[in-house]
């Protein structure tokens, strides 16, 4: 199975001036490793106005789905219905998967209490 990680635009900008990571068409190029498959995603972070009936507060959306769902992302925020939301652009990076190709999944992404870890570890 492989593993999903939200790449925020800024930090994905970071790393590219670093010269630590570079963006084909294939995705996300780490110098002597991997290529991971990027897909455009935001991250939820704040109800702007509105309830949160739709259940998006801390979850990862792919924009794809985002947009299937009715969503308009506009900048930093999306609209879904009558809901505003404040987000974090950026990307959902697959990482391979042992013995496996990675893959992209779209959908929820939780946000896991070692996903700072994860990142530091695998940019490290």
């Amino acid at each position: 199975m492989s593993g999903l990680l939200f790449v925020p635009q800024a930090t994905l900008d970071g790393w590219l001036a670093e010269g630590r990571v570079d963006v084909s068409g294939d995705g996300l190029v780490i110098p002597g490793g991997p290529t991971l498959p990027l897909e455009s995603a935001c991250r939820f972070v704040e109800i702007l106005d509105g309830e949160d009936t739709a259940g998006l507060l801390g979850k990862v959306k792919a924009e794809p789905l985002l947009r299937e769902m009715g969503g308009e992302l506009c900048g930093d925020s999306v609209l879904l219905g009558e809901v505003a939301y404040s987000v974090i652009p950026g990307f959902v990076a697959s990482t391979p998967a042992p013995g496996g190709a990675p893959s992209i999944e779209s959908g929820d992404l939780p946000r896991g209490e070692d996903e700072p870890d994860r990142l530091a570890a695998f940019f490290g």
